[in-house]
């Protein structure tokens, strides 16, 4: 469904499903997603329709891990897909090269000075096994296996990008100087040194890779190399457009570079490079952990997401020939196919097993491995991050006992559903004796002290109280046994709506592969999610022209500003100034709630996106959290409470559902409306304000938003959450 670059249409992946399916596929790889969070999503809906007709949905969760909670993507999202979250890998191959240490004088950074903190694991070094490596956290740049004359080999520098990076008669310089991995604004600006027959290293940040690299190729440089400047085990350049080759490296390895350079006293003529032969393979001291950029749950409704987890980070893969036939790619679509393979194993090895999505998920939940947090918490990461865990496939052949449910999500504090039972079905031939505990795993704080999305939440102690029935159970050969379970939320701070989550182990008398341990995981927010906004009111609504100038009234006509609130209503709980004929936002649109349809908007108010539209006034706005309704319609420029001022009706495309957050990704940051000054009339025809004849294009208007909070009621207008534009004039508005 994708082209060499860029991304596709929802249509194309649809198209692409429907097809898969109606060619007898088994099961579909989907190693893509997009913006969601809402099971309502056209695509996540057919997700669910495929897999009632027999059809297994493998999808990723998606790589905005750094973007915070709530980032389930679409159709990820479905209630029926397998979505997977990454692990790293234990080992990471890349392309590399070295220094031409022919070149260089006596005095250099050798391996020995760097050996302590940089120690590579190859297959054949006969050198120390992983877990102790892991223990002594050494990194994983240099080859300790000396030559036969007795010399370390040279460093070798792991790179991402373009593999045919010409060596010769060129010389690598930095084109700032110092040996320190963060420089302010590296290449940022016109470079006034002469790159010719230079490679320039470049510190990475403070502007764009294709700002940096532009300016390299301006003064001639043949090539660029591009440092981290943050730990990391690599990082991939956004090079599109690029005239030169570029590679990056990590900040250690970056390092590494400017040292030398320093050392030799070769700022200006620069040192050699050499090309490696093939790839290397060293040990990933990230090993076994989550992966950082693998996208957080849970869904917009507190839905628990991912469901398992896989490796993703550092995946030895086939790539274009042209880019060198291989390379070593992370993301959540590194670690879907995985789980395609294992569910293909699974309809292999177990024929006569229950072969549906719901029954192939459940087994591969029961049998998963929780991970561990990597830094700030001594225990299990959060189920938001990897559902029930690493996959354990032998385990999953193997077992003959199966625990439903295989999650569980308990929703916020207002509507905990605290009463669960879990059921244990015993197929095999021997009875099987469990201890029942249950531990916790790490909590999260989903906001920011500004009640934003906090971008990189840390772990904090969360521990929830769980009564359980029996503290051991015993289940005979062909038959099953229950084990009642409350719920109380952790005595964390309601106002920090705390993302809290655990497990509820299973631990047989005598663990073997036919009775591994079992975890059912388990998540919640303490907290009323309705008291969390949806807007980000210190952006509020934005208007501008179709040119994206900002639209506002001159100073002496400017009557208001911008305010936000909830909806004052009256004694028999009606608006006090009715939005349309029923006195309700969802009986103005007229939304099918069963459905997802509008009379008035038609499929337009199913989409879950606003729509820019072409030409006319753009209206541009940042939403915090999910909305599955929003409302868009034109009121009076008089009066400071959004709920009584006077309202001249809906905006036509003014109506979207299921609308998901946003974040600060491209194309993702804002919401993007477009408005030809078209009204919705009650019968559902339209009506232009640009018509000069009913003399209201010169008034003073404003714009009113309209939010359905979570878990609102729509047809309660208390429910919704409402905010105002800056007052604008159609016949007077002017560009700033």
């Amino acid at each position: 469904v994708f082209g060499c670059q860029g991304g596709t249409s929802n249509d194309l992946i649809m198209k692409a499903l429907l097809r898969a399916a109606r060619d007898g596929m088994q099961v579909i790889n989907l190693s893509l997603g997009g913006p969601g969070g809402w099971r309502q999503d056209r695509e996540a809906r057919l997700a669910d329709e495929l897999a009632k007709n027999g059809t297994i949905i493998v999808a990723a969760m998606g790589n905005e891990g750094q973007m915070g909670l709530f980032e389930a993507s679409s159709p990820g999202v479905a209630e029926s897909a397998i979505t997977v979250a990454s692990t790293e890998n234990e080992f990471r191959s890349n392309m590399y090269f070295t220094v031409d240490e022919k070149s260089l004088k006596a005095a250099h950074v050798d391996n020995e000075e760097e050996e302590d903190e940089n120690r590579s694991h190859d297959e054949d070094d006969g050198g120390k096994d992983i877990e102790e490596e892991k223990e002594e956290e050494e990194d994983d740049r240099v080859n300790t296996k000396k030559t036969p004359e007795g010399k370390k080999p040279p460093r070798a520098i792991l790179y991402l990008g373009d593999v045919d990076m010409n060596f010769s008669n060129t010389t690598l310089v930095a084109v700032s100087p110092g040996t320190s991995g963060k420089i302010a604004g590296d290449a940022c600006k016109p470079i006034t040194q002469d790159l010719t027959g230079k490679i320039a290293l470049i510190r990475r940040g403070d502007c764009t890779f294709k700002i940096k690299i532009a300016n390299a190729a301006l003064a001639h440089a043949s090539g660029v190399i591009l440092m981290d400047n943050v730990p990391s085990t690599g990082f991939a350049a956004d090079t599109e457009g690029a005239t030169i080759k570029v590679r990056s490296i990590t900040l250690d390895d970056g390092v590494y570079l400017l040292k030398t350079i320093q050392q030799q006293k070769k700022e200006k003529e620069g040192i050699k490079l050499v090309a490696g032969k093939g790839p290397k393979q060293v040990f990933n001291p990230n090993s076994g952990f989550l992966s950082t950029f693998s996208s957080m749950g849970p869904d917009s409704e507190l839905n628990s997401k991912p469901d398992i987890a896989a490796p993703g980070g550092q995946i030895w893969s086939t790539f274009p020939i042209n880019l060198g036939s291989y390379a070593s790619l992370s993301g959540t679509s590194m670690a879907t196919p995985y789980i395609v393979g294992c569910v293909g194993l699974y309809l292999e090895g177990l024929p006569n097993s229950d072969h549906s999505a719901k029954a192939i998920k459940t087994a591969f939940q029961n049998s998963a491995q929780p991970r561990k947090q990597q830094k700030g918490y001594n225990g299990y990461a959060s189920v938001t991050q990897q559902g029930a865990g690493l996959l354990s496939m032998m385990d999953i052949l193997s077992t003959k006992v199966v625990v439903t449910p295989s999650h569980i999500s308990l929703n916020d504090t207002e509507h905990i559903n605290s009463k669960q039972q879990i059921t244990i079905t015993n197929a095999g031939t021997t009875p099987l004796e469990y201890k029942v505990d249950v531990v916790s795993a790490a909590g999260l704080e989903p906001f920011d002290k500004k009640m934003m999305v906090e971008k990189n939440p840390l772990p904090i102690e969360a521990k929830a109280s769980v009564k359980v029935s029996q503290t051991t159970v015993t289940v005979g050969p062909g038959s099953s046994s229950t084990v009642d379970l409350q719920f109380t939320g952790p005595n964390t701070d309601p106002t920090k709506f705390v993302i809290y989550s655990g497990y509820v182990r299973l631990t047989p008398a005598k663990v073997s592969p036919q009775s591994p341990v079992m975890h059912i995981p388990y998540m919640g927010m303490q907290g009323d999610f309705k008291k969390v906004d949806i807007l980000d009111s210190s952006f509020g609504l934005r208007l501008f022209d179709a040119r994206g100038r900002p639209i506002r009234l001159s100073p002496t006509d400017n009557a208001g500003g911008a305010t936000g609130g909830h909806l004052t209503v009256g004694s028999d709980g009606s608006p006090a100034i009715p939005i349309g004929v029923s006195g309700t936002i969802s009986g103005e649109i007229g939304i099918d709630l069963s459905t997802g349809t509008s009379e008035a908007e038609g499929d337009a108010a199913a989409g879950g996106r606003p729509r820019p539209g072409a030409n006319g006034m753009k209206i541009v706005f940042r939403m915090v959290t999910a909305s599955e309704i929003l409302v868009l319609d034109l009121v009076s420029a008089e009066g400071q409470d959004p709920y009584q001022v006077k309202s001249y009706g809906l905006l036509k495309g003014g109506v979207a559902r299921f609308v998901p957050r946003n974040d600060q990704l491209e194309g993702n940051a804002f919401q993007v409306m477009g408005w030809d000054g078209e009204l919705l009339r009650e019968d559902g025809t339209t009506e232009s304000l640009m018509r000069d004849g009913n003399g209201r294009v010169k008034e003073t208007y404003r714009l009113r938003i309209s939010l359905l909070k979570h878990f609102g009621n729509p047809d309660n207008d208390l429910d919704f959450e409402s905010h105002l534009s800056e007052p604008f004039s159609l016949g007077r508005t002017i560009p700033e």
